[in-house]
């Protein structure tokens, strides 16, 4: 396994630091502009095409799609992301046998050229690639505790709620990239078994008529950090955002790799987002 420079944006839960370097970030929802105060950092990464990490062990994985390639505009037909859903069931039942029931509920396109921070400065404009959302540059899991079982009671219907808040049940995402391999901005993730307990902090998210809750991670030396190095549409990577036993939840976040040519295309993705309930 190799090792690739990169910078990340971590969050941070107090007063800012002498000799670190801090940005501005910002999270568009609707018609609302959330503002962090990121620090930013340079870490070592590593490549991991020749090794396949275990999901129940460590919470993520990558595997191989052996479905048909779908493109970027193919997966905004309300028809064919249905077809999309059903090859990434097969893909995590695949990968899991403990699998029973699987509800996908979000698919996020993304492209780096959509700018949060660009948008901000005039809400009433559309901007030419509107129909993306941009990549993720912050160290976050999607869920805490409550907000993972609010999404749950979103979901389902309250008599499927309550069959699956007896068992075993989760939120995983799959992600991959979408047109073409990966060029900049890959996504990444932290080991979770070098994660402690205090290397993050809640963070509040405002969405029109509603606050949601994501971990916000902080910068912390213990990290050990993974990726797949030009990556491309044919694999996914399969990650687990909450669980109500023994899967680790994976931190993650988009990388600006060091030297990354200034021709690199920008980097296109979907990720989607399944409530999961496992056999036992």
């Amino acid at each position: 396994m190799g090792s690739i420079k990169a910078l990340v944006n971590y969050h941070t839960n107090g007063p800012m630091e002498e000799g670190k370097e801090y940005v501005d970030y910002k999270v568009i929802r609707g018609s609302v502009i959330n503002d962090y105060k990121l620090e930013r950092a340079e870490i070592n990464v590593q490549e991991v095409s020749n090794y396949k990490p275990d999901l129940l062990k460590l919470g993520f994985t990558w595997t191989n799609d052996p479905n048909r390639s779908f493109s970027s505009d193919e997966v905004q037909d309300k028809e064919i992301i249905k077809e999309y859903e059903e090859g990434l069931i097969r893909i995590i039942k695949q990968e899991n046998p403990n699998v029973a029931e699987i509800k996908a509920f979000d698919h996020t396109i993304r492209q780096d050229t959509a700018d949060d921070m660009k948008r901000a400065e005039d809400l009433t404009k559309v901007p030419e690639d509107a129909r993306f959302r941009p990549v993720a540059l912050h160290v976050h899991g999607d869920y805490t505790t409550e907000s993972a079982w609010e999404k749950l009671k979103d979901v389902l219907s309250p008599e499927q709620y309550e069959d699956w808040s007896k068992g075993h049940w989760g939120i995983v995402n799959i992600w991959r990239p979408m047109d073409y391999p990966v060029e900049k901005t890959p996504l990444a993730f932290i080991d979770p078994t070098t994660v402690k307990s205090d290397d993050w902090a809640i963070k509040e998210i405002h969405i029109p008529g509603r606050v949601g809750h994501i971990k916000g991670f902080l910068n912390k030396p213990n990290y050990r950090w993974i990726m797949l190095d030009q990556m491309p549409p044919s694999k996914v990577w399969i990650f687990t955002q909450f669980d109500t036993q023994n899967i680790p939840w994976v931190p993650h976040s988009a990388l600006d790799i060091c030297g990354t040519p200034a021709n690199a295309k920008p980097r296109r993705s979907i990720e989607s987002r399944l409530c999961v309930r496992y056999y036992k």
